[in-house]
């Protein structure tokens, strides 16, 4: 079954949790601490969630991926001022490698470009080695990593930056 890419909504708000609870268990065990990741990331996330969803809306984008009702993934990425700021990538465990997270980025880059961003960028942990593979090979450069507070806990990250958009849209493009 293909999967569909379309706005989030308030519906969306537990799925998404789900998924990024999930997808952190799963890629970060080893570098958050394991009582964060067993018993405060739900509330903290959660938190989180609940103020994105409630609160005043940002200039950006929430994307979802859905194989029928269900949601395989999300990006959340904000505008700051000419630049998009990728906050959240997450693709559920079981679901990757499919091409859910370069559609996301896509779809999302596509988005933000259109709301005048021209360039993009994000943190990933400097273990997850997996998505700074994908994102190298969709044109995003890697800074070194530098130590970052995640929920108050230091956590190496590296910035990955695409100074210009359209080269991230260009290498999705042609990805596809």
């Amino acid at each position: 079954m293909a999967f569909r890419l379309r706005a989030a909504r308030a519906s969306d708000q537990a799925a998404i949790l789900a998924i990024q609870i999930a997808s952190w268990r799963d890629t970060y065990r080893g570098v958050l601490p394991d009582i964060f990741l067993d018993e405060e990331i739900e509330p903290a996330l959660g938190e989180f969630w609940q103020g994105a969803f409630s609160g005043r809306r940002r200039a950006g984008t929430l994307v979802v991926a859905a194989f029928g009702r269900e949601l395989a993934g999300f990006i959340a990425a904000w505008q700051v001022a000419d630049m998009a700021y990728i906050d959240s990538l997450h693709v559920r465990p079981g679901m990757r490698r499919a091409g859910i997270g370069r559609a996301l980025l896509g779809f999302a880059a596509r988005r933000l470009a259109g709301q005048g961003c021209i360039g993009a960028s994000m943190h990933i942990a400097a273990e997850n080695r997996a998505a700074a593979r994908l994102l190298t090979r969709l044109g995003g450069q890697i800074a070194p990593p530098e130590p970052r507070l995640v929920f108050g806990h230091p956590v190496l990250e590296s910035a990955v930056v695409w100074p210009d958009v359209t080269t991230l849209l260009a290498t999705v493009s042609e990805k596809a």
